[in-house]
């Protein structure tokens, strides 16, 4: 006999999750104009970090970021970035974008959360050097390669770019913040909240039960993949 648990000791309840109004049939992943639309915030975001140059070497270690930013400005002050680089990029990646998404290049990934799929979505952006598709974007765009080395935009940041939405983590240890959408589906903010509940109520309720059961009994619920995820009800996340 099979053993199933939720936190009220009855039958496993289904559902839950964050609250999601939408008609899921109206939202196409791969709809080009959805897909542009995202493109053109992502490839503005990053351009406009070419043209402010702010933190651009911040890595996250006070010691160094003075020195790192003195020497980031020092390059770009001898190879300096003019609006037609910064328009040119803008254009270059939001195009570089699209077809990535497009073709689901080695950079994307399935836009997932709790219940919902959102297509592809493209990861992409810079450690200590920009992943290739900023990079030679830049180049064609012609930024000078001194720049593009290491003085051109932001370290440790990564941007999630999908049909669906744009996100971005700008900057040493910096959490995802969504800049775009979501056109469809619950916010990350909301998919945080839910994914963060869900682990909590593992503590509260399924640990101290699992506790409780035979050696048998563990063995038998450990085989179910549903042990490693609170189905209950999720209450809506509430902004204050």
């Amino acid at each position: 006999m099979a053993i199933h648990w939720n936190h009220e000791g009855g039958e496993e309840i289904d559902g839950g999750g964050v609250s999601d109004s939408s008609n899921p049939t109206s939202f196409d992943p791969s709809d080009p104009k959805l897909i542009r639309a995202s493109a053109v915030v992502a490839a503005k975001w990053w351009a406009d970090r070419l043209r402010d140059g702010a933190g651009v070497g911040d890595n996250g270690e006070k010691s160094q970021a003075a020195m790192s930013d003195m020497l980031t400005n020092l390059i770009r002050q001898n190879h300096p970035i003019t609006a037609k680089n910064c328009e040119d990029f803008e254009v270059y990646l939001s195009a570089a974008i699209i077809t990535a998404i497009k073709t689901e290049s080695d950079l994307c990934y399935r836009d997932q959360g709790p219940w919902y799929e959102g297509g592809p979505c493209l990861r992409f952006g810079v450690d200590y050097h920009q992943d290739l598709i900023l990079r030679s974007t830049m180049l064609d765009a012609g930024v000078h390669e001194s720049v593009v080395g290491m003085a051109a935009l932001p370290w440790k940041t990564k941007m999630f770019c999908s049909a669906r939405r744009v996100l971005i983590a700008h900057g040493y240890g910096a959490r995802r913040v969504e800049i775009y959408g979501p056109i469809w589906g619950p916010t990350h903010a909301e998919s945080e909240y839910d994914s963060v509940y869900r682990y909590n109520q593992l503590d509260v309720f399924f640990h101290p039960w699992f506790d409780n059961l035979s050696g048998k009994e563990k063995r038998e619920v450990r085989g179910q993949s549903w042990t490693t995820e609170w189905v209950g009800p999720v209450p809506k996340m509430v902004v204050v």
